[in-house]
Formats: C-alpha cells, sequence, structure tokens
C-alpha cells in the first residue's frame, strides 16, 4: 500500500525554524510489515533540517539536507505501536505559512529531544542491568541452594541407609515383613494409595484372618456375594472404624452389588466415615511409626519453600523481561528468559523427588523389607511357584498386593496356582476362582466409579533508532487500513 500525503496546518513557523510535530501512524488491529516513510520539503537543498522519530519499534531514521527529506524504516510496527515524527527545518521551505509563532524553537527542540534521549537511555540500561545481571543472580542463587541442599539431601539419606545397613540391592521378600494390615502399611511406608484400594485391601485382609465372612449361593452370581460380620476380637481401632463403616452399627450383611450403587446403604456409611476411615489410620500409623517423621517434615518444608520460591522467581523473571524485551527491542532477553526456563526445570527434576527419612535402623531395615516384598508380587508370575506357596502367603497375597498395585498381576498367577495345590482353606480364592483375575480391580472400580465416591487419595537526533516517549506529535493513522 501507499499512502500520500500532503501536510496542511500542522507547520508553525518561529522566528528561527519551522517545526512539524506528526503521528503518522497510530494504533491499529493488527501490525504493519516493512513501514517507509518519506518527508519530502519543498526545496532544495535545506539548510537546515533535524528529525527524531519515536516509537517503541525498532527502526531507523536518515535525514538528507542534500535532497532535503526525511527517510524512515522499520521492519515490523506492532498493533499498539505508534510512529511519532518530530522535525524542523528552515522558515525559506514555508515562507506563506500563516501558522506563525513568536520565539527561538531550535534550541527548546533540542533540549526536549535530548531530555527524552536521556531518559530512555537510562530506562533501557535499568532494564538490561535487571535483564541480564540481577534477574539471572537471583535465579542462580535460588538454583545454588536447591542443589546444594539436595545434595545434602541424599547424603544425609545415604548415610542413614549405610548405618541401618540396607545399602544393597532390593532382593526377593517372600514373607511378609509385619502382617499388621495391608491399609496400616500403605501409611507405615508413606505409600500413595486411593481410598477405594485401602477399603478393597482391609476388606480381603479381614476375610483371610476370619473377621468378615464372604458367603454365595450361586457361582454365576458374583453380585451376590454377601459379606458378613464374624469376630471382632484383636482388632485395631482403624479396623473397627472400618468394620463400622462398611457394616453399620447394626452389622448388617452386605451384598456384592451394593457397592455398585451410589445411595445404597454401604456407599452412604463409606462417604459419611471415609475420612474417619483415614484419620485412624494415620493415627495408628503414629503410635508405631518407622518414619522420622520430624526430620522429614523439617526436610520437606524447607523443599517446598525453597522450590515454591524458585518457581516464584522464574514466573516474575519471565513476566518482566518479556515486558522488558518488548519495550526495549532487546530480543536476547528472550534468550536469558529461555535459559532460566530450562535451567529451572533441570533442576526441579533432580530435587523434586521428596526424601523420607525412616528411623535408623529399624525403619530403614523394615521398608527395605517392604521394597523386597514389592520386588516379589512384581515378580511373581517369573518366579517358583514352590518358593512362594511354602511361605503360606495364599490367605494374605491379594490383599497386599493391591496397595503395591500388583493387585491384577498377582491375582492371574494366583490363579494358575489355585489350579495345581489344594487351595480349600484359602478363603481368600474363592472370588479368584468363580470371577476371573480381575475380581479385586472391577470392585475398586466400582467403588470409585459407580459406588462411594470418586477416586481420592489419601496421601498430601539527527538519525538512528526510534527512541521511546513523546514529544506531543499531532494526528495519527488509527483509522486507517493498516
Amino acid at each position: 500500500m501507499f499512502y500520500h500525503y500532503t501536510l496542511k496546518g500542522v507547520v508553525v513557523n518561529w522566528d528561527d525554524i519551522a517545526e512539524i510535530n506528526w503521528l503518522p501512524i497510530g494504533t491499529r488491529d493488527v501490525a504493519i510489515e516493512k513501514l517507509r516513510l518519506e518527508f519530502a520539503l519543498p526545496n532544495q537543498p535545506a539548510s537546515t533540517l533535524k528529525a527524531w522519530v519515536h516509537g517503541r519499534s525498532v527502526g531507523h531514521v536518515l535525514v538528507n539536507k542534500k535532497q532535503a527529506n526525511i527517510t524512515v524504516n522499520s521492519k515490523k510496527i506492532g498493533p499498539d505501536d505508534t510512529v511519532e515524527v518530530h522535525t524542523y527545518f528552515d522558515t525559506s521551505q514555508t515562507p506563506l505559512n500563516t501558522n506563525k509563532q513568536s520565539g527561538n524553537r531550535a534550541a527548546y527542540i533540542q533540549k526536549q529531544e535530548k531530555a527524552i534521549a536521556l531518559k530512555n537511555k537510562k530506562s533501557l540500561q535499568i532494564k538490561k542491568v535487571i535483564g541480564f545481571i540481577v534477574s539471572p543472580i537471583v535465579i542462580m542463587i535460588l538454583v545454588f541452594i536447591i542443589m546444594l541442599k539436595t545434595i545434602q539431601r541424599r547424603k544425609l539419606l545415604q548415610s542413614a541407609r549405610q548405618q541401618s545397613g540396607v545399602t544393597g540391592d532390593i532382593v526377593h521378600i517372600f514373607d511378609i515383613p509385619n502382617d499388621i494390615g495391608p491399609a496400616l502399611v500403605s501409611e507405615r511406608i508413606a505409600k500413595s494409595v486411593t481410598n477405594a484400594k485401602l477399603i478393597i485391601a482391609t476388606l480381603l485382609d479381614l476375610i483371610a484372618r476370619r473377621k468378615i465372612a464372604m458367603t454365595y449361593d450361586d457361582i454365576q452370581k458374583q453380585d451376590d456375594i454377601t459379606y458378613s460380620v464374624l469376630d471382632e476380637t484383636n482388632l485395631q481401632p482403624f479396623e473397627l472404624v472400618f468394620i463400622n463403616m462398611i457394616f453399620g452399627k447394626y452389622r448388617r450383611a452386605v451384598v456384592h452389588a451394593e457397592f455398585k450403587q451410589p445411595e445404597s446403604g454401604v456407599s452412604n456409611r463409606i462417604k459419611k466415615d471415609i475420612s474417619s476411615f483415614t484419620k485412624a489410620l494415620k493415627e495408628a500409623e503414629k503410635q508405631a511409626s518407622i518414619i522420622d517423621h520430624v526430620l522429614t517434615n523439617k526436610i520437606k518444608s524447607q523443599q517446598f519453600f525453597l522450590t515454591l520460591a524458585l518457581i516464584i522467581s522464574t514466573i516474575i523473571s519471565t513476566f518482566l523481561l518479556g515486558i522488558f524485551a518488548y519495550s526495549t527491542q532487546a530480543w536476547s532477553m528472550w534468550y536469558v528468559i529461555f535459559t532460566e526456563i530450562i535451567v529451572v526445570i533441570l533442576v526441579l527434576i533432580f530435587s523434586i523427588k521428596p526424601a523420607i527419612f525412616y528411623k535408623v535402623p529399624d525403619g530403614f531395615q523394615e521398608k527395605w523389607q517392604w521394597d523386597g516384598f514389592a520386588k516379589m508380587l512384581h515378580d511373581i508370575a517369573h518366579l517358583e511357584n514352590k518358593t512362594v506357596l511354602d511361605v503360606q502367603l495364599w490367605d494374605k497375597l491379594l490383599a497386599y498386593a493391591i496397595i503395591f498395585g500388583e493387585a491384577k498381576n498377582v491375582a492371574k498367577q494366583m490363579k494358575v496356582w489355585s489350579q495345581k495345590v489344594d487351595t480349600d482353606d484359602s478363603i481368600i480364592f474363592v472370588p479368584i476362582m468363580l470371577y476371573g483375575d480381575d475380581w479385586s480391580e472391577s470392585l475398586i472400580y466400582n467403588i470409585e466409579n459407580d459406588g462411594a465416591f470418586h477416586v481420592d487419595n489419601n496421601v498430601n537526533g539527527d538519525g538512528g533508532g526510534f527512541p521511546a516517549g513523546s514529544s506531543g506529535g499531532a494526528g495519527g493513522g488509527s483509522d486507517g487500513a493498516f
């Protein structure tokens, strides 16, 4: 597009010079690519000619006294950017101009433009100091502290493991390290488990311990399985809360299908009492904890606040440097932003894993055994049947496999084994033999999605660039076709 203007009424003839202060490009909805403005005076050459261009965009102004013209070039003018041209020249160019004012104007204009240039230079220097020095230093200090604390934390953890004698590779553990119930174990070793899995694991554990009976009339009808309370002696407080949550105060039997029904009695009790059950679990864990909660919480708190400080600092830095890069056209700041973000991401990956400190030596030793037990559950299909079966895990295996996320894998293998050995005394195998290896997974799904609740974790001048500013230019191209 080419626009041709004849400027009328915008020239002021002073005693010493003639002045134009004009805003040819105002704000628009879209950017202007490859802008070129040419200002031509009537008579050549021009004995006096000065020009300044104001705007945020990168550009260049060329003053040619011989040709008596001014040329302004810019690769791109953003939608919110303006271009203001301030120029003065000899009055012989506009001898017939009737818009006259008395006074010598040239010295004032130069002083005004010098002040704008100095202000922009100072502002640019401050922004560059913040962008290239202050911001990276703040980020690097936080990065250094986090790296140092992470290394110290890992050394402290390694030292505690060495004192406990559990620095070797994890090996298969076939016996349950501490048979206190899968739900309590999940709290004891800080294992993240959904409430639905806690419910099913506890249910199966109590069935295996003959505290809850599981009966049926027709093996073809899975939903008709009936659960009822057999014995409440020697139960832990959280297990009594569980019994009350599932069976109610009057210990009425529960039919399997009720777990699928959102408004059934058992579903309503779970919604009402699940928080009491998880709270009782936490209380039980505190009574005989293997975790050093004081040290763990101290380190977690320190890690949380350092990480939060780094993330907030990075967000603020990115926001400020983005504004500075846009306003100053110092695009190298984007490299600083990109570098800071990459460094922060790498540091967070290196340090984000929380450290849990167990008591020395018993806590670390029991955790090491649970890791070995979990490894056995994961590798169970590749182990010798006799090795596992000889340690009498039949009635407990599936209950503990649920909290370690190996229920389907273990149930599938148990179904294969049940065809080879006598399992008359293993009540826990009834649902597997009758309904398949996904029985426990289906029940968990029913509670999470169809029954009591959805998934809920229990865990925690003469030329050059365009200076910014304005000297009061009139006009504007806001309504043009740009």
